[in-house]
């Protein structure tokens, strides 16, 4: 198997994980419910939308040097995983007494 491709099948399997982290974090804070569902494919949809906007335009830029800003995207998209327990962990603590659409609107 060529590399690249091997590359974008490895980048896609941790979007995946994080999907399904997400939700089991969710469900901590919304419980087991279509609400926490929906926040989490319409946040992660939303951001394959802003993502492939984003990278069209950056890839404009990069011309030749494709590997290495994927690389650097790859890279930051794994700090955001990291520090999203924790971001979610705020906003539970932040706004989890409040009403159901300000908890789901401060989670997405």
């Amino acid at each position: 198997m060529p590399l690249i491709p091997l590359l974008f099948l490895v980048s896609g399997v941790p979007a995946l994980l994080y999907q399904i982290v997400w939700q089991r974090i969710l469900f901590g804070i919304f419980g087991t419910n279509i609400e926490s569902v929906t926040i989490v494919v319409a946040a992660f949809m939303l951001g394959l939308g802003l993502g492939s906007l984003a990278g069209g335009a950056v890839s404009r830029r990069v011309a030749g040097r494709w590997l290495v800003a994927f690389a650097v995207v790859e890279l930051v998209m794994g700090a955001l995983g990291l520090a999203s327990p924790a971001v979610f962990g705020f906003v539970d603590e932040a706004v989890g007494s409040a009403s159901l659409p300000m908890t789901a609107t401060a989670a997405f």
